[in-house]
């Protein structure tokens, strides 16, 4: 049974906002708790980026974590893992450790053996950890705490791993896998899910996970029992109420009508909407709210955490000398308001053959170029063409 203090200290280290922010995605909750319940099921939530995937997992693992629902929510978040080469998913010597204690951590902390956000017995000795699992009935575990898998035996390892927690410990292990979308190489990050799942599967563990933009979840050896849930953008009612909840967290107040036109160019996508709405700060002397939503909605395209991420993404995406010659010519189809032929872009961007279909692949990826039968056309959510714009305006 979860406690009034662990529930607080599992908000914490997932990092979720309090349930009363959260707005919205009310029948994709339920279907994240009805496969929970399935075991040996797996679920990918897909979406661009600011869909919120990352906000829904972490809700569900609180959800999944109460008492009535009988499940215990075991929560990976991959962007925390050392990233390692491209074409190398695990750097087993640094990678397991984590893997086990963050695993441990949580059984530990679900079994009021330590605070979940106290990492003070998180050390290099393993012995702790081994005499924690020996006074908590976990002895099973203490075999796969100081082993040191080579990498292509670290999925065999944690199978393992997962076939003994599921065995000993009750409520039912639930696997939930954030982070992923966050690696700069989406192939590693894949490959890594694939060997999460995996060993979650053969455990009959069910698994929800966000899948990052690329094809290459869809190999899973397991692929059919994967299940695909795509987020769609929330009705402005629900826009509306989140924007409000943002704005009393900074102690402003926006009415409607000076917010709804940036909800319109926002998607509105769930994460933009919190982010752009946490931007807005109540000024001393403007009067007008329209401009002050205005000038936040400036900053969240121009410098905020979320543009950040995507100046990463685009740089590593792209060659350096790609990069400016690929938001040109994004920046020209958005302004056309027209589909644009991909040899028409070899044209404008002044790429080579070879260069142009890795541009075109990468921009796709990211949301940016979208498919209109086989021609192209700029992104089809505002925010995202402001982004390009802004972008490209900079590096000419």
């Amino acid at each position: 049974m979860t406690d009034p203090i662990h529930a607080a200290s599992l908000a914490r280290y997932v990092g979720a906002r309090p349930a009363s922010e959260y707005h919205g995605r009310a029948e994709e909750m339920e279907r994240l708790l009805q496969l929970a319940k399935q075991g040996g099921r797996a679920l990918a939530l897909e979406g661009p980026r600011g869909s919120g995937r990352s906000e829904l997992l972490r809700q569900a693992t609180l959800r999944l974590a109460a008492p009535e629902i009988e499940r215990f929510p075991l929560f990976i978040d991959l962007s925390e893992f050392p990233a390692g080469r491209r074409d190398d998913p695990w750097n087993a010597g640094a990678s397991w450790p984590m893997l086990v204690r963050c695993i441990l951590r949580q059984v530990l902390a679900q079994r009021g053996v330590v605070d979940l956000m106290d990492a003070s017995w998180l050390e290099d000795d393993p012995s702790r950890l081994v005499g924690l699992c020996y006074g908590s009935g976990l002895s099973e575990l203490v075999p796969l705490i100081g082993i040191r898998p080579t990498t292509n035996r670290l999925p065999e390892a944690w199978a393992a791993l997962m076939r003994t927690l599921s065995a000993v410990e009750s409520p039912a292990p639930v696997l939930i896998v954030d982070g992923a979308a966050e690696d700069s190489s989406p192939s590693r990050a894949g490959r890594r899910l694939v060997d999460l799942i995996d060993g979650a599967r053969q455990a009959n563990c069910p698994v929800l996970f966000e899948c990052p933009d690329l094809d290459d979840i869809t190999r899973l050896s397991t692929q059919a029992q994967l299940e695909w849930l795509d987020l769609e953008p929330l009705g402005l009612v629900e826009a509306g109420a989140l924007t409000e909840s943002a704005a009393q967290q900074g102690g402003w107040i926006l009415p409607p009508e000076a917010y709804r036109p940036i909800l319109g160019r926002l998607g509105p996508w769930p994460g933009w909407v919190w982010e752009w709405a946490s931007l807005v700060a109540a000024p001393e002397t403007e009067t007008n709210p329209a401009r002050t939503a205005g000038r936040a909605y400036v900053d969240f395209v121009s410098r905020s955490a979320w543009s950040r991420r995507l100046d990463g993404r685009i740089e590593s995406e792209l060659a350096i000398g790609a990069r400016g010659r690929a938001l040109r010519f994004l920046k020209l189809a958005i302004d056309r308001a027209s589909t644009m032929d991909p040899d028409e872009l070899k044209g404008l961007s002044g790429l080579s053959s070879f260069e142009i279909d890795g541009v075109v692949r990468a921009l796709r990826r990211m949301g940016l170029l979208c498919p209109v039968g086989a021609a192209l056309k700029g992104p089809s959510t505002p925010a995202l063409a402001d982004w390009a714009c802004y972008t490209a305006d900079v590096s000419i």
